[in-house]
């Protein structure tokens, strides 16, 4: 069983090393699980979200980077420790990582949590430049702490399944149109 993160998938701004390597784990997972299926050995990945951990209390340099992007690291950074203080417990991704462990077959890749199970099929069905522009949006939403999940993310998607550019959705709000 190898540690992923949602990341891997719905990469997070500001975070490009740790999102980059979560994807790399994701791609050695599925491929040594094709190798080694033959042996009857399972290979999968767990991909939590935010676990309540205290992993980026830490200290932190960000401000002479952040000048050149006009404050987005340092409130990047803010939500992204908001998120953690607010996630899952530690004890509840391990009781989840611990389920997955006893199971006698896996699926390749498991997601911890309903809205990150979510946002991960999602990102999958949408074309890629559309996937990401949606969960930037989101990321943008949350970073200016809006509900995205309230009424912006259902018309994002509408507005790119139908190929409309047009309008506002949940991380338009406070920007210039």
């Amino acid at each position: 069983m190898n540690l992923s993160s949602v990341a891997a998938v719905a990469p997070i701004p500001f975070q490009t090393y740790y999102s980059a390597s979560k994807a790399a784990v994701n791609a050695y997972t599925m491929a040594l699980a094709n190798e080694v299926r033959p042996f009857g050995i399972t290979v999968c990945a767990v991909q939590p979200g935010d676990i309540a951990t205290g992993f980026t209390s830490r200290p932190g340099e960000v401000s002479g980077r952040d000048q050149a992007y006009n404050g987005r690291i340092g409130r990047s950074v803010a939500r992204m420790e908001h998120d953690e203080t607010a996630g899952m417990s530690p004890a509840s991704a391990g009781a989840f990582i611990g389920r997955v462990a006893l199971r006698r077959s896996h699926h390749p890749l498991y997601t911890i949590g309903g809205f990150y199970r979510f946002a991960v099929l999602l990102l999958k069905l949408l074309p890629a430049s559309a996937g990401n522009w949606l969960w930037a949006g989101c990321m943008q939403a949350k970073c200016a702490k809006l509900p995205c999940l309230n009424g912006g993310l259902d018309m994002a998607i509408l507005r790119v399944l139908s190929g409309s550019t047009g309008g506002a959705f949940c991380g338009d709000r406070g920007r210039s149109q």
